[in-house]
């Protein structure tokens, strides 16, 4: 599995390191249509433009495992993107089958460049402190793409040779929004059957991507596994409780979830998985007739199956049962003990509760 310590190790490479960039490649891109393209060596840049593409590289590496870089197994041979690695970006015909087949399922309309960076990086053997011990075991041969968006410069006053009016606007490259790394880099070495997927937008995977040009199955992130919970949840329970009381709800399955997983963290090997009798039991705990029980965990079952639990877990939620749950307690023994003042004769008690809790309502 990826690990934030390996990206970690990449990303810190590319700041120590530049020079060990070979070769870069872009295509600019309008209207599904390659506008123009540039080859070079990477050496034979100028430094500012190398630090400014390494910057894209970096921004790559920067996605943090499940959050915004995701690990796409059973990446095979013959895909565009290991023809690509294979070939190397020296090869004509590889990057324009690269390209060919990244534009069409890259869904948007507007402008946007493709940059193609190829890298070698010698993985120096290291120890348990992670300390360098010896020469490098393994040279790490990969290829990055990064897709990032081309738009137009805020509209402003500039002040040029005394005279003051407005700038003319201009086509700026902006941070990328998906990037891919093949191969990915687990456990310090080369994976060559998955592919490291990166997208600036949780929200926004651009999935097409995953299936018709990776050709593998689509991955979720940690934001868009939480909807789709959050999605089941309100449909099969809207018709139970108002909307109020249904935020309620689906708080107190975070609390579950919170209390199932304990301290876990997501870089842990050994997981708690969330499936559909998992999330019905949770369910029971808060309440819920069984014929909604049933439904809920039927559709969780056929859309997410089985998923690490705390992918789906929204800490704020769970939090927010937990205070609901304490206030609730406390204005249940609140009232107990202004029934039994109220009986016992302590009129003015009772009556400072009673004004109490409309206060704190």
């Amino acid at each position: 599995m990826l690990s934030a310590k390996c990206l970690n190790e990449l990303k810190a490479n590319v700041k120590d390191n530049i020079v060990s960039f070979s070769r870069i490649r872009a295509a600019y891109v309008s209207e599904g249509e390659i506008l123009t393209e540039f080859n070079k060596s990477f050496l034979a840049m100028p430094e500012e433009e190398q630090f400014k593409y390494a910057a894209v590289v970096k921004q790559i590496f920067s996605g943090k495992p499940e959050e915004k870089m995701l690990d796409l197994e059973d990446t095979y041979e013959g895909t565009s993107i290991y023809n690509l690695w294979n070939a190397g970006l020296e090869d004509d015909m590889s990057v324009k089958s690269f390209y060919e087949g990244l534009i069409p399922h890259y869904d948007t309309l507007g402008r946007y460049l493709i940059i193609l960076v190829e890298d070698n990086y010698d993985v120096v053997k290291v120890n348990a402190a992670g300390e360098a011990i010896d020469e490098s075991e393994e040279t790490y041969h990969y290829i990055v793409c990064a897709v990032c968006p081309v738009k137009l410069s805020e509209p402003g006053i500039e002040c040029k040779d005394n005279l003051i009016g407005l700038r003319e606007r201009d086509w700026v490259m902006a941070k990328p929004s998906i990037g891919m790394v093949y191969p990915a880099f687990k456990d310090r070495s080369a994976d060559r059957e998955s592919v490291m997927y990166y997208a600036s937008n949780p929200k926004e995977t651009f999935p097409t991507v995953m299936t018709e040009f990776l050709l593998t199955d689509i991955r979720y992130t940690i934001e868009q596994r939480k909807e789709q919970l959050e999605d089941i949840l309100k449909m099969y329970l809207i018709d139970l409780f108002d909307s109020e009381q249904l935020e309620v709800v689906i708080d107190g399955v975070h609390e579950k979830l919170s209390n199932y997983i304990g301290d876990e963290e997501i870089v842990d090997n050994m997981c708690r998985m969330l499936t559909a009798d998992n999330l019905a039991q949770m369910l029971r705990k808060l309440g819920i007739p069984e014929l909604q029980v049933r439904k809920v965990s039927m559709r969780y079952g056929e859309v997410v199956g089985s998923e690490r639990a705390i992918f789906f877990v929204n800490k704020k939620r769970a939090a927010r049962y937990k205070a609901y749950v304490s206030h609730k307690r406390q204005r249940e023994l609140l009232d107990r003990a202004k029934c039994e003042l109220d009986a016992a004769g302590q009129k003015d008690l009772a009556e400072e509760i009673e004004n109490y809790m409309e206060k704190t309502r």
